[in-house]
């Protein structure tokens, strides 16, 4: 399911170092990695790393540069709705439950 025209429109109102500040106030490691690896690929997926900011680069590299963590839909869907994600593509983005 692509989120494109008015379903990206919920991005506009958050801003990188909330994002960040958000990602780094999960306590679980594991949620905390597949959080940050959706919200990396959301936001700077389509761009090459050349086009990401540098400070991006550092706080999201080292969660991507892992391998893939299991989680339940259940608690990831809470994490990115609380990130900012809302109700149904925190769910959509959850499945399979492989951060």
């Amino acid at each position: 399911m692509r989120w494109n025209g008015a379903r990206t429109n919920w991005r506009k109102g958050l801003k990188p170092d909330d994002l960040r500040k958000r990602i780094l106030q999960v306590e679980d490691p594991k949620l905390r990695r597949a959080a940050a690896c959706i919200v990396y690929w959301d936001f700077f997926g389509e761009k090459m790393r050349s086009e990401v900011p540098q400070e991006d680069l550092d706080f999201y590299l080292p969660y991507t540069d892992q391998p893939a963590v299991e989680t339940t839909t259940e608690d990831l869907a809470a994490v990115l709705r609380w990130i900012g994600y809302p109700p149904e593509l925190a769910l959509a983005r959850c499945w399979p439950k492989i951060g």
